[in-house]
């Protein structure tokens, strides 16, 4: 009789600490959901601003002025405007792709960086376009035979992978991507004397207003929040 009793209040006990366990991990986990659900909730709040910001005010005016940022062309990048740039990259990131990993986070930023000081690009504007063209997916492929992060279509560059010794299947990876989207926008900015909104224009193959102006949003979004 006593050990049968010695054996119910061991299992009591057990099934207490179980409960208590299992309590504090279900917590902890909805504390957390709880965070990146207002986590996103922010950052889409601050791009839908963004956006009707953009609205509101005329497009034509509005452009010229962004456009002017990309000539900028600086020869030197100091380390204090490398942290600078990161940190608004990786707010565009965030927006556009949160799933994506850390490695591939930091490889985005290396390479935007690196392929912007040599083609003269300004690096948060390339960044807004592959979010606009990929969501930052490197594997992205579209119906129209566009690949890549930039969505680059290897039948109308091939000169350019020929140049760099790739094939169409390099521009799924990050580096190249960007390196052959990088250096077509910069072909297309110096046939439109500087204007990135024209160039973009190029990019996309017509004048797609919405698209610059959601290209410029993002732009603008990523100086309006903290990293």
């Amino acid at each position: 009789m006593k050990n049968i009793t010695v054996r119910r209040i061991a299992a009591v006990l057990v099934v207490t600490v179980l409960f208590i366990v299992v309590f504090n991990f279900t917590s902890k986990k909805d504390e957390q959901e709880n965070h990146s659900k207002t986590d996103k909730t922010e950052y889409n709040r601050g791009y839908r601003d963004a956006i009707r910001d953009m609205e509101r005010k005329s497009d034509d005016r509005l452009l010229r002025v962004i456009s002017l940022i990309n000539r900028q062309r600086n020869s030197n990048d100091p380390i204090s405007q490398y942290l600078f740039t990161e940190k608004q990259i990786k707010n565009i990131i965030k927006k556009s792709n949160p799933k994506i990993s850390e490695t591939e986070k930091q490889e985005y930023v290396k390479w935007i960086t690196r392929y912007s000081k040599r083609f003269k690009l300004n690096p948060i504007l390339v960044a807004s376009v592959i979010h606009k063209e990929s969501n930052f997916i490197r594997t992205t492929r579209s119906s129209v035979g566009a690949i890549g992060p930039m969505q680059v279509y290897p039948k109308h560059h091939k000169e350019k992978l020929k140049k760099h010794g790739l094939t169409p299947e390099h521009l799924f990876t990050i580096r190249y991507g960007v390196l052959v989207g990088c250096e077509i926008l910069h072909e297309y900015l110096e046939q439109e004397d500087g204007d990135f909104t024209s160039a973009l224009y190029k990019y996309v193959g017509g004048k797609r207003r919405s698209y610059v102006r959601e290209i410029y949003a993002m732009y603008r979004y990523a100086f309006s929040v903290d990293s």
